[in-house]
């Protein structure tokens, strides 16, 4: 692949490439809001065991992501290095799928967290070498922006596809019952081809620089990388107020405002919104920097949910608060894209510093990130709200419900605030991103020049 030159890559191969992520996202999409509501109401689960099962089953399958993403640096085959692993995680995805969106009525904290790991590892082993793939087709700052967009526009679209069904007149209520549950459970089933399609339609670049087989190297060079640890401060905080709010949502809009019906109206509005700000977000992009353009959109959308303490109690607040969640997916479009975009931009860093490609292992440490926030941010919100006695079957007195709602609105934006202010300070703009890429190019193509058969 020649690196640092502006890659043209056509439409076609962006949405055969970027096919996988849709049944990806459907995965993950119920897990923070839906699935640990719909256990608490309609199984013998406890909130501890499920803020448990959240927790040690996010933390498990941490420890997977680096293993997968390492691996798939090194896998050797003519099928590649990253389809393998999604081929295996494509199939894994649709047993555990079934068992966990299909529980018995007795089904406690043991059947979630097994379940739920199922779920989990075939998300990495879907998502980790998809992402990793991705960031390899182009080092050049705009087309990368324009790869993580087809892959965030994807995903954004398995939200709409899952959330949306539900809502056709064959369900008899918008909440989530366990036969909402369960179609949704096929839904995800039934899209997961869409994956095969990029498996074995789209084709892996060719890296002269090959993943080294030292871990050891691995920890050095992310010690010293300025860029990673910038990025990952600010992954980290914000993760973690997005992990307290998603699992908490749920609860505040069924318990104190009395509208748990709107979860999936809201839920869909929201991804909608996000779909329908993305030329904004990359025109400001283009004109602020990828990164600045990420310190904008989450600081408008922590400002969007203070917003919420001023909402009325009762079937009144059904409108206003689609406003709201229409406002928050309209800034938050930029989150389709820029971090992952970011992230390639560090992966380029690294490659240009040590020579060696490792893009697997980062967005591995990423995603191995990105669950341990849900799991922690999520079990926080959970233990935090179970300490001052709330109960999300009813019955919660006043002073319950207001503390509730102060931790549930307060926690998670300050998180959001301060990862803004991390994430405006990344190093890597426009120009040292392109001085990085014209590196990469003439070190490719001096490693291309020294094969075995190539003429000087």
């Amino acid at each position: 692949m020649s690196r640092g030159k502006k890659t043209e890559i056509t439409f076609s191969r962006l949405c055969v490439f970027s096919a996988a992520a849709i049944p990806t996202a459907m995965m993950l999409s119920p897990v923070g809001v839906i699935l640990p509501a719909f256990y608490a109401k309609y199984t013998t689960a406890t909130l501890a065991s499920i803020g448990a099962a959240l927790m040690f089953g996010r933390l498990l399958d941490a420890f997977l992501d680096p293993v997968v993403g390492y691996l798939s640096d090194i896998t050797p085959g003519k099928f590649g290095r990253r389809k393998p692993w999604m081929l295996a995680g494509s199939v894994i995805a649709m047993i555990s799928v079934f068992f966990l969106f299909n529980p018995p009525s007795d089904a406690g904290g043991t059947w979630y967290f097994l379940t739920l790991l199922g779920m989990f590892t075939a998300f990495t082993m879907l998502d980790i070498p998809h992402r990793s793939w991705g960031s390899e087709l182009s080092s050049d700052y705009d087309t990368r922006t324009r790869i993580s967009t087809y892959l965030g526009f994807a995903g954004t679209l398995g939200f709409v596809l899952l959330l949306g069904l539900p809502q056709l007149p064959m369900f008899d209520s918008s909440d989530i019952t366990p036969k909402t549950l369960h179609i949704m459970g096929w839904i995800i089933i039934g899209a997961m081809p869409l994956a095969w399609l990029t498996i074995f339609r789209a084709r892996e670049n060719r890296l002269v620089a090959n993943a080294s087989p030292n871990l050891l190297a691995l920890v050095k060079s992310i010690g010293g990388s300025k860029p990673f640890w910038n990025y990952f401060a600010a992954f980290v905080t914000a993760g973690l107020g997005n992990g307290i709010h998603l699992v908490l949502v749920y609860m505040f809009l069924d318990q104190y405002l009395g509208i748990g019906e709107v979860v999936l109206v809201s839920t869909l509005t929201y991804v909608l919104t996000q779909l329908a700000g993305l030329p904004l977000w990359l025109k400001i992009s283009g004109y602020v920097g990828k990164h600045r353009a990420w310190a904008i959109g989450q600081a408008l959308y922590a400002i969007f949910h203070f917003a919420v303490l001023w909402l009325p109690r009762g079937p009144e607040s059904f409108y206003p608060f689609l406003v709201l969640t229409a406002l928050s997916g309209l800034s938050t479009s930029v989150l389709m894209f820029a971090p992952m975009a970011v992230l390639g931009d560090v992966v380029d860093y690294d490659t240009m510093k040590t020579r060696v490609n490792r893009s697997g292992s980062f967005f591995a440490l990423q995603t191995l990130v990105m669950k341990a926030n849900f799991a922690v941010g999520g079990a926080l919100g959970l233990f935090a709200v179970a300490l001052l006695g709330f109960d999300p079957k009813g019955g919660n007195s006043e002073e319950v419900m207001d503390s509730f709602v102060f931790f549930f609105v307060l926690a998670p934006q300050v998180l959001s605030l301060i990862s803004c202010a991390i994430i405006a300070k990344f190093p890597l703009d426009r120009r040292r991103q392109s001085i990085v890429a014209r590196k990469l190019e003439r070190i490719s193509a001096r490693d291309v020049s020294q094969l075995p058969g190539t003429k000087s």
